[in-house]
């Protein structure tokens, strides 16, 4: 019986969750949940190290719509005084990232926000994997907040009328590489 009760509970919260990121995605225009996958972030760090940016030397690097940041992660292992941050809106994937930080003892930080709310102004690197809505809105914060030479990273939806610095297609997927 009490097993039964805890799999009621546990249904409960995930049809709850799967509704609110449903609702978010449909009537915010928010992105859905969907992580990178390892395939994919491990050619875009080969990408950003093709670039040479120097990114190891106290640079900021932000990941939009973090999820459970494989990106941080990954990009972490080759640029240790970096400080990465990752946002992140809806609550679930949040708490999903918080404890994957947490328990592998990054030095990432994870924030609840709305990236559109915060400023960009300190990013030297930005990743995102978001939709097309998200990247109209963000080229014109990009435009107004980033500094010159900020390179932002985007799978899959390029910014609106803005020439990339570079193509990369990787299995299946489409990387955009801009710098400003």
């Amino acid at each position: 019986m009490l097993f039964l009760l805890i799999l009621l509970i546990v249904l409960t919260i995930i049809v709850f969750l799967s509704a609110l990121q449903f609702y978010s995605v449909l009537f915010k225009n928010f992105a859905p949940y969907i992580s990178t996958k390892p395939g994919v972030v491990k050619i875009i760090l080969e990408e950003i190290k093709n670039l040479n940016l120097n990114l190891d030397n106290k640079k900021i690097i932000y990941e939009l719509g973090c999820g459970r940041s494989r990106f941080l992660k990954s990009i972490r292992k080759d640029y240790k005084n970096a400080k990465l941050i990752g946002i992140e809106y809806n609550f679930f994937p949040y708490l999903i990232s918080r404890f994957n930080v947490f328990f592998a003892k990054n030095k990432i930080s994870i924030f609840k926000k709305n990236f559109y709310e915060v400023n960009l102004k300190d990013a030297d690197l930005i990743y995102c994997y978001l939709n097309i809505e998200s990247m109209k809105k963000l080229k014109e914060k990009f435009a107004q907040e980033c500094r010159p030479g900020t390179v932002i990273v985007s799978q899959m939806f390029s910014l609106p009328e803005t020439k990339p610095l570079k193509i990369v297609k990787a299995k299946n997927k489409t990387i955009y590489i801009y710098k400003l």
